[in-house]
């Protein structure tokens, strides 16, 4: 089975706005028993120290976007390219062949479902790619407490970074699956499991 037509046999990818819950529901996919895949993880992967995608981005950006131990300074990087489209496409085309590259190589001997946690799913084209896109939400409300929580950010950065994301709401009219992160832990277990025995009764 080659790559494109394992990610849309077995491929469920699972994305949603800032804080919304999308880790947390990789967690409990994973307490189940399957592979959950993180965007992010890949995506520091692909940047170590030396790698070719590395020097491509030092290439266009300068050695300014490097720490004092040569690894990429993602903060400085993802400030460089907030308000600039073109400059984000760029970065886009520098790293997505090489993310798809090790994704390609944690699933080739996959033969079940397999998740792919990443935030950017619609507004970087991929729904098509997969069996299934699941979308996690919360309130707005509920949405920005955690993000200054985590991130200890101001309230008008934190409504920069959700005007750079499609609105939840059109998210969850394009998903396959809604998954509405504010309910308490032993219901969503409960609704995630269940979604999963319905994918398994269609392979039957």
């Amino acid at each position: 089975m080659d790559f494109l037509e394992n990610k849309k046999i077995y491929g469920i990818a699972i994305t949603g706005n800032i804080c919304t819950g999308k880790t947390f529901v990789s967690k409990i996919i994973e307490e189940l028993g399957y592979t959950v895949i993180d965007a992010d993880l890949l995506s520091r992967e692909a940047v170590k120290p030396q790698s070719e995608t590395l020097k491509q981005l030092v290439k266009h950006f300068g050695e300014y976007i490097l720490d004092k131990n040569g690894c990429l300074n993602r903060k400085v990087l993802s400030e460089k390219i907030f308000n600039c489209k073109k400059e984000k496409k760029i970065v886009e085309s520098i790293l997505h062949p090489k993310i798809k590259s090790l994704l390609k190589n944690k699933i080739k001997n996959i033969t079940d479902y397999w998740f792919y946690e990443a935030s950017l799913i619609y507004e970087t084209k991929q729904e098509n790619e997969f069996k299934e896109v699941w979308v996690t939400h919360c309130s707005l409300n509920e949405q920005i407490r955690r993000v200054a929580e985590r991130d200890k950010i101001s309230l008008d950065k934190i409504k920069k970074i959700m005007e750079n994301q499609y609105p939840s709401n059109h998210k969850m009219t394009l998903a396959d699956f809604c998954i509405n992160t504010e309910k308490n832990n032993e219901i969503l277990i409960k609704i995630i499991k269940e979604k999963i025995e319905s994918l398994d009764q269609k392979k039957k």
